[in-house]
């Protein structure tokens, strides 16, 4: 855990001869000399308060003006360095490591920090963490650089460039569980209804998760529901290309239109990928837009329960107008099971352990 670091108040007090120890009169870290470098050769000056160490990765912004530690810990940003527009990041402090009854952390996404660095203009100097960290960057524009030359590879420091292209959303979880769910984590030979959660990097990696949908698609009646790279790799699985965006769509406050009725709702968004649907396969229905760039936002299976979305309706943090999608999903699994005339595994399970209890009593 480390503190910010602010500018020591006179030469006499600098401890820059004894780096990282901190201000004789302040008592916390003084800045260390670094900042961002681009790919493209754009530098930019600031101060380490994270971490002594060397990193790179793809350099990505968020347009979030809050939940800063959900997006930390989010792995949809692993590897990657993050620039943050909100000017002042810090000033509500990090939260306490408090668990919900469901046993998962109410203010993080993870249980650590996914992103490989972060980039702010201003830190406020309370208690923070281990983090690999740059402040003091004019960030408004290093974002204009990646608005106009799209996500980049980015330095913290001076050293070779790597490529991190070769190399469980905690609210999501809660926000099944929510709706009397039970989650389990695939493999299964028997399940009610498939969750294909969000990631980092190219969806087109994950060859074996877009052969087993196609195998779903093929075999199964069951309802499926994707978010984020979910929506990518359910598309990829139904024939769907995939792209990367210029600049990737992150922050809480992306438009969406609903096609299926027309309303715009508000959305966060954390994603670097999209589908191409230009050209729909047959049976499939494109399901939101994206309202800013035209980008696809969802599809849908016009006759099976099979529908994702590119956004994150649990939005930790950030607006709530689509919360009502899992609650959507979990009665849409119900109703499979009852059309059935049987239970869901989960009821099953309850059932059956009444059952053994009884014949023990």
């Amino acid at each position: 855990m480390n503190f910010a670091y602010p500018l020591p108040h006179s030469q006499e007090d600098s401890c820059h001869s004894w780096p990282r120890l901190g201000c004789l009169r302040c008592a916390l870290p003084c800045p260390l000399p670094g900042g961002p470098r681009c790919a493209s050769g754009e530098t930019f000056t600031g101060g380490s308060f994270g971490a002594p160490v060397s990193t790179v990765g793809e350099t990505v912004f968020t347009t979030s003006l809050v939940g800063y530690p959900e997006s930390m810990t989010d792995p949809s940003y692993l590897g990657q360095l993050l620039v943050f527009t909100q000017p002042l990041i810090g000033n509500y402090g990090v939260p306490k490591r408090t668990r919900d009854s469901y046993g998962l952390l109410k203010h993080f996404e993870s249980e650590k920090i996914q992103c490989r660095g972060i980039i702010v203009s201003d830190y406020a100097t309370k208690y923070s963490h281990w983090n690999a960290a740059i402040t003091g960057v004019d960030t408004r524009a290093l974002v204009h650089i990646l608005r106009g030359q799209g996500s980049t590879l980015g330095s913290l420091s001076d050293i070779d460039w790597v490529d991190p292209n070769v190399d469980n959303l905690y609210n999501i979880i809660r926000s099944l569980c929510d709706q009397g769910a039970k989650v389990s984590l695939l493999p299964s030979i028997v399940y009610d209804g498939i969750f294909i959660s969000n990631g980092p990097g190219s969806p087109t990696h994950c060859t074996k998760t877009i052969e087993n949908l196609r195998a779903a698609f093929t075999a199964y009646q069951r309802p499926i529901f994707g978010i984020c790279m979910g929506n990518q790799l359910m598309g990829l699985a139904a024939g769907l290309n995939a792209y990367k965006l210029r600049f990737g769509n992150r922050g809480h406050n992306q438009p969406a239109v609903d096609l299926t009725t027309g309303k715009c709702v508000i959305t966060s968004q954390n994603h670097g990928y999209a589908l191409d649907d230009s050209r729909m396969p047959q049976g499939w229905d494109r399901y939101y837009v994206n309202a800013n760039d035209g980008s696809n936002e969802g599809i849908r299976h016009l006759s099976k329960p099979f529908r994702s979305v590119q956004f994150h309706p649990e939005a930790k943090g950030g607006p709530l107008d689509t919360g009502y999608l899992f609650a959507d999903f979990v009665n849409e699994v119900r109703a499979t099971k009852k059309a059935a005339n049987v239970g869901t595994i989960a009821e099953e399970a309850v059932a059956a352990k009444a059952a053994v209890a009884g014949a023990s009593a």
